[in-house]
């Protein structure tokens, strides 16, 4: 275990918007996994995973392609989450919590508990109401701000400069980068 930076992205409205007629990629989002193999590379991430409420197998294998570097994948269908469609919780929208990330590296091999991980975790959303949000330093719920939307031309407010200070070592290095 390296105590790097662990990135959890969801993937809908976050990473990935307009499937499956005109499928587009964050281009922000995917020069901060960009720059977070830099990072990962350089012992200051210790892993980037993909915690989804999505089903659709297709669409996520088709991001996947464009975004290659998760080193694990966790969807609605995951057998630790059959909770999230309980009586209690109808849309399915808010079990995202540390508790998935923690089965995420058990299923990579490694054994860590929620104590370990809550302040390295990084998690990136569009949604405001999952369970991780009050489960990590509030600073580290990155809220992708506004929804990405394919084709739309609202202003990015997300904090993408936080993110960039932690991942990379100095102003200098980050400067060279953009």
């Amino acid at each position: 275990m390296t105590n790097g930076w662990i990135l959890v992205w969801d993937l809908d409205e976050t990473l990935v918007s307009g499937w499956p007629e005109y499928p587009q990629v964050n281009q922000t989002a995917l020069k901060i996994l960009e720059l977070a193999d830099i990072a990962r590379n350089a012992g200051r991430v210790e892993a980037i995973f993909l915690l989804t409420n999505n089903s659709d197998q297709e669409y996520i294998n088709a991001a996947l392609v464009q975004l290659p570097q998760f080193d694990g994948v966790m969807d609605s269908t995951h057998f630790s989450r059959k909770h999230i469609y309980s009586s209690d919780n109808m849309n399915g929208n808010v079990t995202k919590g540390l508790s998935d990330v923690v089965q995420l590296f058990a299923e990579a091999g490694i054994s860590v508990s929620k104590s370990d991980i809550k302040k390295r975790v990084l998690f990136f959303d569009n949604y405001p109401s999952h369970v991780i949000k009050d489960e990590i330093p509030i600073k580290h719920y990155i809220h992708i701000t506004p929804d990405f939307k394919a084709g739309s031309k609202k202003r990015d407010l997300t904090r993408w400069d936080y993110v960039r200070k932690l991942l990379l070592p100095s102003k200098r290095y980050t400067r060279k980068l953009r």
